[in-house]
């Protein structure tokens, strides 16, 4: 993780300074974005996730209660083409 000091440590390496009457302050972000991508992100494996791979498990009071329903649905079915017959 990158800490506040770090980041500023950064920050400061890629900042330029003027003195004349005034101080003027410029920064260049697109090198401090560089070095934190690269002292961050390469060489780093991509991750490849696909929810496919994902094993997932079926509990049994779960897989009960399917069966429970699908009986009860089942029987209301049946009453009623009892009842339209």
């Amino acid at each position: 993780m990158l800490g506040s000091d770090e980041l500023l440590g950064v920050i400061l390496s890629h900042g330029e300074y003027e003195m004349k009457e005034t101080t003027t302050v410029s920064y260049n972000w697109q090198a401090v974005e560089k070095e934190l991508v690269m002292k961050y992100q390469s060489n780093k494996p991509l991750i490849d996730f696909k929810v496919e791979d994902l094993q997932y498990y079926v509990f049994q009071e779960d897989f009960n209660l399917h069966n429970q329903l699908k009986s009860i649905n089942d029987s209301q079915v049946s009453l009623i083409s009892k009842l339209v017959n």
